[in-house]
């Protein structure tokens, strides 16, 4: 298994984030928190994909 990391800074509000893998899912990690969006990781693992196929559903798009 190989890790890779990669530091960039977003450039419209100055945060710096390490990009990196795990289990081959693309990572985003805030730096000065380490916060991680785990619903995105979730959602590309295939986790989510009931609940992504609700939010996209026609019954869900007529009451938004």
């Amino acid at each position: 298994m190989s890790v890779e990391a990669k530091t960039f800074t977003n450039k419209s509000n100055g945060e710096t984030f390490t990009k990196g893998t795990y289990n081959g899912i693309e990572v985003l990690r805030r730096d000065k928190d380490g916060y991680i969006n785990a619903t995105k990781m979730a959602r590309e693992a295939g986790k989510l994909n009931h609940l992504n196929r609700f939010l996209n559903s026609a019954k869900m798009q007529e009451n938004s």
